[in-house]
């Protein structure tokens, strides 16, 4: 899972905003947080499980309305990369607006190094 971790946070520093895993703490008027929120054996067979699935969270907080117009080029980036779109939903704080998207990502076991 650490490479997974590493190839995400590669992917939205292309994007060009403030990112942390799980929680963020900076007061940039932009920001991402992700989170890997399940971890799955799949694909089984007489030996055991052939992959994993990991279900990722991306919550895109922003101020400025704008910036809306950066929801296709997340979900974009992420679906050229090898991950599965599965849902996105509507956030909104009291001074902040914002958009989670759900990713999926299977991984063949024995790909990621130890």
């Amino acid at each position: 899972m650490i490479h997974l971790i590493e190839e995400l946070e590669l992917l939205l520093k292309k994007l060009n905003i403030e990112f942390e895993m799980q929680k963020y703490n900076g007061d940039s008027d932009e920001y991402v947080i992700f989170d890997i929120y399940n971890e799955k054996d799949t694909d089984y067979c007489n030996i055991g499980n052939l992959t994993t699935t990991y279900y990722i969270t991306l919550n895109y907080w922003h101020k400025n309305k704008s910036c809306r117009t950066k929801y296709d080029t997340i979900k974009k980036l992420f679906k050229c990369n090898g991950f599965f779109f599965y849902s996105a939903k509507t956030l909104k704080s009291d001074n902040m607006f914002g958009k989670n998207f759900i990713f999926i990502k299977k991984i063949i076991n024995g790909s990621e190094e130890i």
